[in-house]
């Protein structure tokens, strides 16, 4: 909101008193136009954009998977602490 009020010269006060309705709309319009373009993306075939939506869509997470010594396969979680990690069957 800053950057709008400091291109069209007022304050972000009066933005939000005079414009709050349509700078929503907008908002709202751009993050439908940008899902659009993601879904199209994915319908194209781009192996990044279907993991990242696959991701963020679907709750799908990186598990690097491991085998032990008798074929086991195992998995790794990584947490947000560096090297704190766990493995587990």
């Amino acid at each position: 909101m800053i950057e709008i009020a400091s291109v069209v010269k007022c304050s972000v006060d009066t933005l939000e008193r005079r414009f709050a309705g349509t700078i929503k709309e907008g908002r709202a319009e751009g993050r439908a136009s940008l899902r659009r373009e993601m879904w199209k993306a994915v319908q194209r075939g781009n192996i990044s954009m279907m993991i990242f939506m696959s991701k963020n869509m679907l709750g799908y997470v990186d598990k690097p998977l491991v085998e032990d010594d008798d074929d086991n396969v195992l998995y790794v979680e990584f947490n947000s602490k560096i090297g704190d990690s766990k493995v587990g069957k």
